[in-house]
């Protein structure tokens, strides 16, 4: 597991490429809603089809997305231990997925642990830095 604390500024700072991910499917995101607003304007004359409404339903999906991604997902790689507000484990068809709880509102997932030692690290550094899980 890529996570570190950082004495200084107390924070932790985590190692993984969730920024670059996020950062792709937000631009996925405005490019459906971009294309789903000039496919259902380009021919305003005509009557609604069929093709309209399904770029319609599409945009609609991808701007609650492209919200959700904005609202309550976060990809920053150093966080303040003010800022947290506990450690959540969630277990998915036996693995077990690991979320930082933001004070304000947000979620910052973390690598899924390869073994029993990585999340036993993981619970040891948020037990020595004071994070309740």
């Amino acid at each position: 597991m890529s996570i570190a604390y950082n004495e200084s500024d107390r924070a932790i700072e985590i190692y993984d490429d969730l920024r670059t991910q996020y950062l792709i499917y937000k631009g996925l995101m405005v490019l459906t809603v971009l294309n789903a607003l000039i496919r259902m304007y380009n021919r305003p004359d005509e009557p609604v089809s069929y093709f309209q409404t399904l770029w319609a339903s599409l945009g609609i999906v991808a701007v609650c997305c492209l919200g959700f991604f904005l609202m309550r997902k976060s990809a920053a790689e150093k966080i303040k231990l003010k800022q947290i507000k506990k450690l959540k484990i969630r277990s998915f068809f036996g693995r077990k997925r690991c979320v930082l709880v933001l004070k304000n509102g947000k979620e910052r997932k973390l690598k899924a642990p390869e073994s029993e030692s990585d999340l036993n690290h993981l619970l040891h550094l948020c037990a020595r830095v004071g994070i309740k899980y």
